[in-house]
């Protein structure tokens, strides 16, 4: 007997795989028959342009099967065929479209069967639905009457779907719904939408109503506009305006929910287009909330002397334009004070609760520029402009991360990346940017100069660069990650306003290293040459460890490709598909060569990062003398001679890269001597103490992981200047170390086996000329 298999509607390539694979399986016992029943089409959807054309589309069957038209394409599509029979090809012929996208349906349905497939033809027009309202808010007088908004609209409002929200109802409603309901008629004269609305007879209370408007197009696509409206009391009162002291005085620690009809008045000082407002949370190791960003707006005082994090409770709630002035009406939201330090959340802020939004530009927002020293909680989700600042590391871009642990390979395992700035006054901080910024690593260069740098003020944790409490030298799950007191966070590209030119930089150079110059070893004791000028070489103190030519170390990767990447096709990366060394890392040398600009091993994956060969970062596995009971140590020597300054600093770049995950240093400290013997401690002084995160691990990646290199800078006394010959090792401060799924463990020790790399990708002296 026959044993009928149906296939439903798929694409070719797709069809013809299950088909294979169904042969294979579909082994009949006793002689049985199999009858497979076949329907498909080489293709569902065709983009057409809105010239008149023609189309063949391939059709594969071995049924007899009819070909419809539906939504009344036959107006503009023609289709030669009406009935056919097995393999064949549908030709179609359309019309010129002088009018809004169109779409036709073309349906085949097989005959004494159940098959069918729907093929969708999507006509572009000369015209362009435009539908889009001029401001989001309008206020409406107590008193009722007529209001009117501006609506720049092509097409007809009979064609648009409309409803009213009230804040007070759980349903929505249409204009006739409810006899009772304020939001009386809306039509659409001479570029406006006119609404009529009832008089508001509550003497106290102000009212709300939020106005849907949805258009579907001729492709079926949704195109949604909201009018939030907020109706006066009887009195013609909107509420009380308060200050934004007055608010941070109501909250405190646990929230407080505002019960009265008070409303502020401020600058949006946010972009919610640019991916990097709010800290999008690492909820579990491999998932990230992304939706922080899209629901995150800060707002300033008028005198920009506070400001509030605004959270909404959607996306679509944060209806916060950069530059604007804006009224919110706070009953009903949360004020939550965090300490130490001190700022404050206002939650819970729907777009109904935008009483008035003006827009603005950055000439609106009233002046607030400062030194780093002069910072005060008060600054805190406010924009401000950052005086005499620069950023040390003279390579890679904003996020110079390896990708395959972020969105543009969906993978979720790194939300931000902070890079280093200090400034004249030779303080430093770190800037922050979300890994959903879309210009984070675009290919462009960072300046080398110095000059002013912009953006909101925050304070938030980075366990991935230190997991250690900063102040007791504890874990603390709850002050893990802290890096400093203050941070930046940029806004757009423009709020970067340094030099290009290193030569405009309010900084000098001693000695900087950004790559390993492997011609220039010196065999006898393994160093190597300064990167920037004649002054300075860079040694491991571990003389048994030699490769080549007498280099103590290994070659390994580095981050610092400037883009653009992106590896894969889920709706996480933004960025698109880029692989290939399109635009070098940003090295650009003294004589003007852009450093390994035509490397090709780079970002082969579409994931930004750079093999060992290219020598952008070193490593050594070897990192604890079990002879002396103490660290091994990378040393650098150079020259401060005919040099004087206010200030001289350090900057480096490291990450426990490379080899096991287990028993990596993690705690160490810098020194300084004029001898440079490593055998006589008493000729080492003490600078500062830091902590080195591993590089990320996919099988077990922790918070405290890494997938880039932490920067650090570091003030140094003044009293090395001047001197011919000076020292600086960087050494494990004790022989601490993780077990490989925790940041530090009583019980694991630095490995003496070789086989625990830490690494570096740049080191620099510099000094204030």
């Amino acid at each position: 007997m026959k044993r009928f298999i149906k296939y439903r509607p798929i694409q070719l390539g797709a069809f013809l795989g299950v088909f294979m694979l169904s042969l294979a399986a579909c082994e009949l016992d006793n002689g049985d028959e199999a009858y497979f029943e076949e329907l498909g089409v080489d293709g569902k959807t065709y983009t057409l342009s809105s010239d008149a054309g023609d189309l063949d589309i391939k059709v594969y069957s071995n049924q007899n099967y009819n070909i419809t038209l539906e939504n009344n394409a036959n107006e503009w599509i023609a289709i030669a065929e009406s009935h056919l029979s097995g393999d064949g090809t549908l030709h179609v012929e359309y019309d010129f479209n002088d009018g809004f996208p169109r779409m036709a349906k073309i349906c085949l349905n097989a005959d004494g069967s159940n098959l069918s497939d729907t093929i969708y033809l999507k006509q572009k027009g000369v015209k362009t639905p435009t539908f889009k309202l001029s401001k989001p808010n309008m206020t409406v007088h107590g008193y009722g009457g007529e209001v009117k908004a501006a609506l720049d609209m092509n097409i007809d409002i009979k064609d648009l779907t409309i409803s009213v929200d009230y804040t007070d109802e759980e349903t929505t409603s249409t204009l006739s719904d409810n006899e009772n309901n304020w939001v009386k008629d809306i039509t659409y004269e001479n570029g406006f939408l006119v609404i009529q609305t009832d008089p508001n007879p509550d003497e106290r209370a102000i009212r709300t109503a939020t106005v849907n408007m949805v258009y579907i197009d001729g492709w079926e696509e949704e195109i949604k506009q909201q009018l939030f409206l907020m109706q006066a009391n009887a009195k013609d009162e909107l509420g009380v305006e308060v200050s934004f002291m007055d608010v941070r005085n109501s909250g405190d620690v646990d929230g407080v929910t505002v019960t009265d009809d008070i409303y502020i008045t401020g600058y949006v000082v946010s972009d919610r287009f640019s991916g990097n407002a709010g800290d999008n949370t690492q909820t579990t190791q491999n998932t990230i909330d992304y939706s922080i960003s899209q629901k995150t707006a800060y707002v300033e005082s008028i005198d920009g002397r506070y400001g509030f994090c605004i959270e909404t409770p959607t996306a679509e709630d944060n209806i916060f334009s950069r530059y604007s002035k804006v009224q919110i009406l706070l009953k009903g939201t949360k004020v939550t004070l965090e300490e130490n330090p001190e700022r404050y959340t206002i939650s819970g802020v729907t777009a109904s609760m935008v009483m008035s939004s003006t827009e603005g530009t950055a000439a609106d927002l009233p002046v607030k520029e400062k030194h780093m020293k002069d910072l005060t909680d008060e600054d805190i989700y406010t924009y401000v402009t950052l005086k005499d600042c620069e950023l040390p590391v003279r390579k890679g871009s904003l996020t110079p991360i390896n990708e395959g642990y972020a969105n543009s390979a969906n993978a979720h395992r790194c939300a931000k990346y902070a890079t280093l700035m200090r400034d004249i006054n030779g303080n430093s901080m770190y800037i922050y940017t979300n890994t959903t910024c879309p210009y984070r690593r675009d290919g462009s260069r960072l300046p080398y100069g110095s000059g002013n740098m912009s953006g909101v003020i925050v304070y938030e944790l980075f366990t991935r660069f230190e997991y250690m409490e900063g102040t007791s030298g504890l874990i603390d799950e709850e002050k893990a990650g802290e890096i400093g007191r203050y941070q930046i966070r940029h806004m757009s590209k423009s709020d970067f306003k340094m030099a290009d030119d290193f030569k405009n930089s309010f900084s000098g150079l001693i000695t900087e290293f950004r790559y390993i110059d492997t011609k220039g070893i010196r065999k006898e004791d393994g160093s190597i040459p300064s990167t920037y000028g004649d002054n300075g070489r860079l040694r491991h103190t571990y003389t048994k460890h030699q490769i080549g030519n007498g280099l103590r170390g290994n070659g390994i990767y580095d981050y610092a490709y400037l883009g653009p990447i992106g590896s894969s096709t889920a709706a996480s990366n933004i960025f698109g598909i880029h692989k290939g060394n399109e635009n070098g890392f940003g090295i650009i040398l003294e004589d003007g060569t852009d450093y390994l600009r035509n490397y090709t091993n780079v970002n082969t994956d579409g994931k930004g990062n750079v093999d060992g060969n290219a020598w952008l970062a070193w490593s050594n596995p070897y990192w604890w003398d079990e002879e002396h009971n103490r660290g091994y140590a990378w040393v650098i020597n150079f020259s401060t001679q005919n040099i004087t300054s206010d200030h001289l600093s350090m900057q480096l770049s490291v990450s426990n890269q490379g080899g096991v995950a287990v028993g990596r240093p993690r705690f160490w400290k810098a020194e300084w001597s004029f001898s440079g013997d490593m055998d006589n401690d008493n000729d080492w002084h003490y600078i500062t103490s830091y902590t080195i995160p591993d590089m990320v691990v996919w099988a077990n990646t922790l918070i405290s992981q890494c997938p880039g290199y932490k920067a650090i800078d570091v003030e140094l006394p003044l009293n090395l200047l001047g001197k011919e010959n000076v020292y600086i090792r960087l050494m494990p401060e004790n022989n601490k170390a993780s077990n490989g799924s925790s940041w530090i463990d009583a019980g694991a020790t630095i490995s003496v086996k070789g086989n625990a790399h830490s690494s570096m990708n740049y080191f620099a002296i510099r000094y204030n000329k």
